[in-house]
């Protein structure tokens, strides 16, 4: 398997640089905007994050690798696992980069506000879960189909994350409230983070199950 990861990082300096770029100014908000920036700009890195794997999963089938890769030693489950472990990767850095980020603004404003709403727990169940929803939903479709068919579920991901992130920006800026305020208890936020996680496995044993019935 250590292969199969060398490959995708070698994948991501290629076709993924723009991702890194997009991420900074974003960041730079986090850092220096009083009131602790847009939520929806905040995990809107998390929710790329999730999606880049099914970017190279298409230039995969692109250039056929989904059918020569069943040429080589590799068994079935390395080929899907190592898309689930490289999002439980780049989800794992981002949260480390945004909590601490966040932890050192808050250290030097000697306050315990992040002017968001919620607590730093409550944010880190938002990015694993922001992280982790949209690879479980889309990707077992993506190895069972390919990524062209899936293409349209992607858009409507999208488009139902940006209208959920903007509502709860909404409903934060201009009445102070919001549903996700739920992750700031202890109880909400384990289950939420629980349900979360619980569909990635659930989802990554799915793929394994469609990717190895595929025919080609």
């Amino acid at each position: 398997m250590r292969g199969l990861f060398l490959k995708d990082f070698y994948q991501y300096k290629q076709y993924c640089r723009l991702f890194f770029l997009m991420v900074i100014p974003l960041f730079l908000v986090l850092s220096f905007s009083a009131n602790g920036g847009n939520t929806f700009l905040l995990f809107y890195p998390a929710m790329l994050a999730g999606m880049m794997p099914m970017t190279i999963m298409a230039y995969e089938e692109k250039d056929r690798w989904d059918v020569y890769s069943r040429l080589l030693p590799y068994r079935i489950s390395w080929l899907v696992s190592v898309k689930y472990l490289t999002v439980l990767l780049l989800n794992f850095i981002l949260l480390m980069v945004i909590l601490g980020l966040m932890v050192l603004k808050l250290a030097v404003r000697t306050s315990l506000d992040n002017g968001m709403g919620y607590s730093l727990p409550g944010i880190a169940v938002i990015l694993l879960s922001t992280g982790l929803l949209g690879p479980a939903l889309l990707y077992p479709f993506c190895f069972r189909n390919g990524v062209e068919k899936a293409r349209m579920m992607r858009m409507i991901y999208i488009i139902i994350y940006c209208a959920i992130g903007g509502i709860s920006s909404g409903l934060i800026e201009y009445t102070e409230l919001s549903p996700l305020k739920l992750l700031n208890q202890p109880i909400g936020a384990a289950l939420i983070g629980g349900a979360s996680m619980t569909i990635f496995f659930l989802s990554w044993a799915l793929s394994i199950k469609w990717y190895r019935e595929r025919e080609f």
